[in-house]
């Protein structure tokens, strides 16, 4: 199959809300519009009888659909594969996590320090108290 022939179901599954995609972050427009994109369906119940997803994979694209409407999202990842899974409207890093771990909060701060964004959290399933952690429920 073809690479427009892929791209262009792609643009019909955006244009009927099947799924929705979002861009590399990047200061260069060019980057970013050039870069992979990562994929969010837009029914999580279609998406649990399409694939056999985590809970992970579930909390993350949930997150995605409560701040889709409000922001401007793109995400990031580095060239070795270290990623932040939301920037919100180019100035808050947000990484979803099922449990919030010391580990996460301060490499997520350590990424979005490169790219010098300094506002960031971790969106957790479960409570941790700790101002650096969102409760998924809250978003």
């Amino acid at each position: 199959m073809s690479r427009e022939t892929i791209y262009s179901y792609i643009s019909f599954l955006e244009q009927t809300y099947f799924i929705h995609t979002i861009s590399r972050y990047s200061k260069s427009i060019d980057r970013s519009a050039a870069g992979s994109k990562k994929m969010y369906f837009c029914d999580t119940g279609i998406m649990r009888l399409l694939s056999d997803i985590s809970s992970g994979q579930m909390l993350e694209n949930s997150v995605f659909q409560s701040l889709r409407p409000f922001y401007d999202i793109t995400y990031y990842a580095d060239k070795r594969g270290a990623e932040i899974d939301f920037i919100i409207d180019a100035k808050t890093a947000l990484e979803v996590k099922g449990f919030a771990a010391a580990r996460d909060i301060s490499r997520t701060e350590a990424l979005a320090g490169k790219i010098h964004i300094f506002e960031s959290y971790v969106v957790s399933l479960k409570y941790v108290s700790d101002p650096r952690v969102i409760l998924a429920i809250d978003i």
